[in-house]
């Protein structure tokens, strides 16, 4: 199965579900035990989906078997939690009003760009609703050799039977960008953020001429 970051992902019939957001690595078992779907714009949350629901993937489609109903109890993949609510109001004191005194002659903050207010700014803690071990492999997360940083990932390749990865694909370079792939045996350890590898760039760029 082939996972490529931003590919669709449907039910079987055709119903379209989201895109694919990422891939949860258990690094106990060394396979891949879900599937990260962005669910906008339909509702605005992204869901886990065992990887034993994926029918087939490539780097076009992803395909799950689940009902509508089953879609939409999959679990939560991420919870935010706002840890700075803004003030309350002040209490009200009583109906008299009062002149205010020795207030300088200067417009309120924010009325020169028509910000009302910029006092209140938000805390979000993100929680990820995975054991604490496991790791998220999506875009974000970066292929390393073990003489520098190759580029972030866009693909990985799951082995239909193990559910082990069989290898992954990662932009090099940003203007002219190139894939690179790194095969599972290549791979030293997958940790949050990063994939490291056991092999320098020179190894990479031998098998891609292959």
């Amino acid at each position: 199965m082939d996972f490529r970051f931003g590919a669709g992902v449907s039910r079987r019939d055709g119903d379209k579900i989201g895109t694919l957001r990422g891939l949860i690595y258990d690094p106990t078992t060394q396979q891949i035990s879900a599937v990260v779907i962005d669910r906008t714009p339909m509702v605005e949350r992204d869901v886990l989906a065992a990887i034993g629901t994926v029918d087939s993937a490539d780097i076009d489609q992803t395909y799950v078997e689940l009902t509508p109903e089953q879609v939409d109890a999959l679990p939560d993949f991420m919870t935010e939690r706002n840890l700075a609510p803004p003030p309350d109001p002040s209490p009200d004191t009583g109906d008299e009003i009062t002149d205010p005194v020795d207030v300088p002659d200067v417009p309120p903050v924010g009325a020169a760009t028509g910000i009302e207010s910029i006092a209140f700014t938000p805390i979000i803690q993100e929680t990820f609703n995975i054991p604490g071990r496991d790791v998220v492999l999506d875009g974000n997360a970066e292929l390393w050799a073990t003489d520098g940083h190759i580029g972030n990932l866009k693909e990985v390749r799951v082995d239909d039977q193990t559910k082990r990865v069989a290898f992954v694909v990662a932009a090099e370079g940003l203007i002219f960008s190139h894939d690179v792939v790194a095969y599972g045996n290549q791979i030293d350890e997958i940790e949050p953020g990063r994939v490291v590898l056991n092999v320098g760039r020179q190894a990479l760029e031998d098998q891609s001429r292959e």
